[in-house]
């Protein structure tokens, strides 16, 4: 999600600003008297009515997104692995808390916030809410510009080692990176993370990052080469579950067919290679296909980067 994307709403005199600009002055909020300030994106700000309504749980952050997929896979992450990910809606955090995450430097970009917030021992929730818009972070195919290096940095120094306790031989470490950095649409640092770590661990989790990588690049060919290598992964089954869940929201016949393809004998990674590459074209564009392909890649990666984390260690 890009700063200029999120809106800082203060609920007392109901004011608003970038988080751009609360990044650059935090004081133009920081010195208001609301317990929370509300954090949303510019869509979903347009949609809900009252945002004290939102601010009754006892949860210091409490995040709403759209999509139930997406919501349980956030509750089952650690917390720093969901301020890595970032916003997913509607977040509502305690003015307290942001004073104290930004007294000593002010955070760059919101993961690095989100970061800081976490550092902090903060309790999630995730409710999935219904009718406001889940920002869906990476397009079909990846962007020919990446994030900030700052925001590459921040992930390059995540405390997954701590988290991990592993075995310097573990490829743990390095699924994670390799997930994280393609969510975030760095695409040469994951791969080469993922390459790293070819036909290594048990599920060959760096094998199926390299396939997501190569499908977003776009080079199809070589994306299919290593969901071949990859074979049957555990992930698979959830994946075809989500896929159905996702496709009941659109009614275009084709796109059903196609999904009752991927999906006929659990899942077909091969063939869904063929229908983000049918994603990518021009005359897809702004369908309910492409939409479709969106949600579904990032359930993908979520629900990867999410296996990855919970792998004995």
């Amino acid at each position: 999600m890009y700063s200029n994307d999120i809106l800082i709403t203060e609920t007392t005199e109901n004011q608003s600003v970038s988080l751009e600009l609360f990044l650059k002055s935090p004081e133009i909020l920081l010195n208001c008297e609301s317990e929370y300030l509300w954090f949303t994106t510019n869509a979903t700000h347009s949609t809900l009515d009252s945002a004290p309504d939102l601010l009754t749980s006892s949860d210091d952050v409490v995040q709403f997104c759209s999509s139930d997929v997406v919501a349980s896979s956030l509750t089952d992450a650690p917390a720093w692995i969901k301020a890595a990910i970032g916003f997913t809606g509607v977040t509502a955090i305690k003015t307290e808390l942001l004073r104290r995450a930004i007294s000593n430097s002010t955070p760059d970009t919101e993961i690095e916030l989100l970061l800081a917030i976490a550092g902090q021992n903060v309790a999630w929730r995730v409710i999935e809410q219904p009718d406001t818009s889940f920002p869906l972070r990476s397009p079909i195919p990846a962007p020919s510009v990446s994030h900030s290096n700052s925001l590459h940095s921040t992930l390059r120094s995540l405390p997954i080692d701590g988290y991990i306790s592993e075995s310097p031989e573990s490829t743990t470490t390095t699924e994670i990176l390799a997930g994280l950095l393609l969510i975030h649409d760095f695409l040469d640092p994951s791969h080469e993370y993922s390459q790293s770590i070819e036909g290594m661990g048990a599920d060959g989790n760096g094998d199926y990052w390299h396939g997501i990588m190569h499908r977003r690049e776009p080079d199809f060919g070589n994306a299919k080469y290593w969901f071949r290598r990859v074979g049957n992964h555990p992930c698979f089954p959830k994946l075809a579950e989500t896929t159905h869940q996702l496709a009941k929201r659109y009614q275009e016949q084709e796109l059903q067919q196609v999904v009752q393809n991927m999906t006929s004998s659990g899942w077909d990674s091969v063939a869904a290679v063929d229908f983000f590459q049918e994603a990518h074209t021009p005359a897809r564009r702004g369908s309910d296909w492409h939409s479709f392909a969106e949600e579904l890649q990032l359930a993908e990666m979520l629900n990867l980067l999410i296996h990855c984390c919970q792998q004995p260690h």
